[in-house]
């Protein structure tokens, strides 16, 4: 075996050693400092979920990647998931497919290239080891979640797209290009996620 292949192997086996099934399994012994945490004044889910990645050492690899490319693109957790090796250029370039009829988004992962270059030389998908049940348990310990618009429910793994929807509707982004970043279909679908700017949320 190749010591390109062996090296592709690793990066997946030390992506998938926390996982027991679908259960998120995160070490009591291993330091668990977090500098943002949900309810804390003037920190966002954003930042609890950058916290996460930059202090978690007991975070693995496949997770932090995920967690930062949601962070990037606002993409739902499903689109996320079904990213696979075709998907990936050479360059480290991601294709996140559309989902429910939207275009897809180009993005360009910034801390964790070769992990995704490392899923396009294994030919394997995210979803061969991580579901969305998965991912709900973990940004739950993680912290990942909070409650967004006039609904009053909370979001656990769209946290993170409605933070950027938070964001751009605070800085008056227009809904064409607030489509475009995150590859909606229709900018009324926006009205959920940016109710103070658009009209309350289902409206």
């Amino acid at each position: 075996m190749s010591a390109s292949k062996i090296g592709i192997i690793n990066v997946i086996n030390k992506a998938n050693s926390n996982k027991q099934g679908t259960k998120a399994v995160l070490s009591s012994s291993a330091p668990t400092t977090i500098l943002c945490q949900p309810g804390k004044q003037g920190c966002s889910v954003s930042e609890v979920a950058w916290s996460a990645i930059m202090n978690r050492s007991d975070l693995v690899m496949m997770d932090k990647a995920i967690i930062e490319l949601q962070l990037l693109s606002g993409a739902r957790i499903s689109q996320v998931l079904k990213i696979s090796a075709k998907n990936i250029a050479s360059n480290g370039v991601i294709k996140i497919v559309g989902s429910k009829g939207s275009s897809d988004i180009v993005i360009s992962s910034i801390m964790f290239r070769s992990f995704w270059l490392s899923i396009k030389s294994s030919g394997l998908s995210i979803s061969d080891h991580r579901d969305r049940f998965y991912m709900y348990r973990l940004y739950r310990q993680l912290g990942i979640y909070g409650k967004f618009g006039t609904s009053g429910k909370q979001s656990v793994t769209h946290s993170l797209r409605h933070e950027l929807f938070t964001g751009m509707d605070e800085l008056q982004v227009s809904k064409e290009v607030a489509a475009q970043k995150v590859g909606q279909k229709s900018m009324n679908s926006q009205n959920y996620y940016r109710p103070s700017m658009y009209g309350k949320a289902g409206k």
